[in-house]
């Protein structure tokens, strides 16, 4: 399914913040944005990518201190904005294809 244009902007916001976060140089405002502009982009709020991007803010709230702690988080960001990129294949619910 293709994606909207600005939940691809979301996105790659998204994959911004994860990679900062795993370097260690994330900022509180850069989450915060992150957050406000996915609660205005995606209506369905059961997004596999909404809810990494708030569960990534909730964690970033206890874990911004902790460099080891926050690469994790930043990399669980990045792994579900890496499947949201991913494109379907067709067919994919073929069985006589893919088993």
């Amino acid at each position: 399914m293709a994606r909207p244009r600005e939940q691809l902007e979301v996105l790659f916001s998204a994959l911004d913040v994860a990679y900062r976060a795993k370097d260690g140089a994330c900022e509180a405002f850069d989450v915060a944005m992150l957050q406000s502009t996915a609660e205005e982009v995606f209506k369905d709020h059961a997004d596999p990518v909404f809810r990494a991007i708030n569960t990534f803010a909730t964690d970033f709230d206890l874990w911004r201190r902790d460099v080891v702690k926050l690469a994790e988080i930043g990399e669980a960001l990045r792994h579900a904005v890496e499947l949201a990129l991913m494109p379907v294949p067709p067919d994919a619910g073929r069985a006589d294809i893919h088993g």
